[in-house]
């Protein structure tokens, strides 16, 4: 784990205090939840690679056309 400090104007803290206390959670807890659903994987699986790669050849003519 990392430790990330933050700093935010009063006003800020106030109104995610106020959110955080609705769901049960800690600010810290709401934030660092928060800033790890916006951050993607990784990794892209390779069922989802594979459809990438047959929607690029499939469309390779339309992609070519666009790029011109």
């Amino acid at each position: 784990m990392v430790t990330v400090q933050v700093t935010l104007r009063e006003e800020t803290y106030k109104r995610l205090k106020a959110q955080a206390d609705a769901l049960g959670l800690e600010v810290a807890a709401m934030l660092a939840a928060d800033v790890e659903a916006r951050v993607p994987a990784g990794e892209i699986s390779e069922e989802v690679q594979e459809i990438i790669e047959r929607q690029a050849k499939q469309y390779k003519d339309v992609f070519d056309r666009l790029a011109q």
